[in-house]
């Protein structure tokens, strides 16, 4: 599935050669999917470049899908549904025909091809039924979700319901409560939205559209697939209805405790869909949010901060396992910003013999390296604390350091102390695990987490929404 293309170099007797280009023509298959072009470039000065992928979409203007079944059992009886796709913006007219095969006993055996023709019943006067039995049950209904959806089957065919609809929203009028969770109320809500803006009820959709702009996520979901998807569609359908009717004309000014400068954003009716950001590198200072003129807008503060991860209980009784690190005063490593010391303490938890054949699995915090001249002494020696050492993907889940141990200690605990260093900067680092477990029991095993204090991190998110409205 990838072509690659080398760029040529500049001829060593053209001296002011700056930049070589290729032309390659490539034909690209034919699959219904998109196609991505990537540059990458390497530079002595600024290193590896990596471009923003081109995307090609590839489709067919017409094409037959075909639904089998996986497989078949001689002389079972299959139905054969060919579903047919037309991607142009013109109509078509196909005939789709089967033509004979030896092996498979069809309408179309010892005729050569087959044609049927079927005609399909008027669609308005089902359409008609099933608006009649809605409006006739719609009154009946007790279940938030059921009247959004059906109102608004019943706005597409200018039969809804206003009232009845406003009846199951909250107090406020902005979203209808669904009993068993928030997703459902989600996409009940969305549905209600849709059918108000089916008939242009605006004055009660805005309302609606701002609820629903509060309960967005990090990253911009809605919790599930599904209500994450109602929820665009119908505010989509909202602001493509409203955006011709609404003046924008909104000035935002942040101002930050300290910082010199004052954040401006000005917003209209081209530039309304973009979302502005502003980074604020300490929390504790007092934000100041200003706005003036007419329109409406959201402000979504998001904050990070450190955080120790929380202890796991582990249901894991065959091994007792305690990790710490600690900080030294100074690096012992060339290309080391900060030196830790990581200490290992374990004891097997029986009361007859030791863990033999042991296995050591360490993940490794991003950006850390280990000190390797620790680990040789630790292997070598009379002592010998580990048999031998090695970074290993097979083992370990995550590539993480592997420490083979001759034993266990059922009696006195054993430690390993060794130091690692961050070579690298990593924001949001994420804990890493240490596990211990017999050679031939993995499930003998015992996690704990091992940690900076001042590092690692959880985020946290608190969203703050405001709207801003004419001053």
């Amino acid at each position: 599935m990838w072509e690659d293309t080398n760029l040529p170099e500049c001829p060593a007797e053209n001296k002011h050669c700056e930049s070589t280009s290729v032309i390659r023509n490539i034909y690209l298959k034919d699959s219904i999917t998109f196609w991505e072009i990537r540059a990458i470039s390497l530079s002595k000065i600024h290193g590896i470049c990596v471009a923003d992928p081109f995307e090609m979409i590839v489709l067919k203007e017409f094409f037959i899908d075909l639904k089998l079944p996986y497989s078949a059992v001689r002389n079972e009886q299959l139905e054969v549904k060919a579903i047919l796709h037309n991607n142009s913006e013109d109509p078509i007219t196909v005939c789709v025909e089967l033509m004979e095969n030896d092996e498979v006993c069809s309408s179309a055996s010892k005729k050569g091809k087959y044609r049927q023709e079927r005609s399909v019943n008027s669609l308005p006067g089902s359409m008609a039924k099933a608006v009649a039995y809605l409006e006739k049950r719609l009154p009946h209904l007790t279940n938030p979700y059921a009247v959004a959806m059906i109102s608004y089957a019943l706005a597409n065919a200018a039969k809804l319901n206003k009232e009845t609809l406003l009846k199951f929203a909250s107090p406020q009028l902005d979203h209808w409560p669904v009993p068993g969770g928030h997703q459902y109320t989600l996409e009940a809500t969305s549905y209600a939205l849709l059918a108000l803006v089916k008939v242009k009820a605006f004055e009660e959709a805005g309302p609606i559209v701002r609820w629903l702009n509060k309960q967005k996520k990090v990253g911009g979901g809605y919790g599930s697939t599904q209500s994450t998807i109602m929820v665009f569609q119908a505010v989509a359908e909202y602001w493509s209805h409203v955006k011709d009717l609404k003046d924008f004309d909104l000035n935002i000014n942040l101002e930050v405790a300290g910082r010199a400068s004052v954040t401006k954003w000005f917003i209209n009716n081209k530039n309304q869909f973009l979302t502005r950001t502003d980074k604020v590198n300490s929390i504790d200072k007092d934000l100041t949010v200003k706005a003036s003129g007419s329109g409406e807008a959201t402000l979504s503060v998001v904050t990070l901060y450190y955080a120790l991860p929380e202890e796991k209980d582990s249901d894991c009784e065959s091994f007792d396992l305690s990790v710490t690190l600690t900080k030294m005063d100074k690096t012992s490593h060339e290309d080391a910003k900060e030196s830790f010391m990581l200490t290992i303490d374990m004891l097997y938890r029986n009361s007859e013999r030791d863990a033999t054949m042991s296995i050591l699995d360490i993940g490794l915090l991003t950006g850390f390296i280990v000190d390797t001249d620790d680990l040789k002494m630790l292997s070598m020696g009379r002592e010998r604390y580990i048999e031998k050492f090695e970074m290993n993907k097979v083992l370990s889940e995550k590539g993480s350091l592997i420490l083979y141990l001759d034993k266990v200690s059922h009696k006195l605990q054993d430690r390993i102390s060794f130091k690692i260093h961050r070579v690298q900067e990593v924001g949001v680092l994420q804990p890493a695990a240490v596990s211990v477990y017999e050679y031939y029991n993995k499930k003998n095993c015992r996690d704990e987490f091992a940690h900076l204090e001042y590092i690692l991190l959880e985020t946290a998110v608190n969203y703050v929404h405001r709207a801003f409205k004419k001053s």
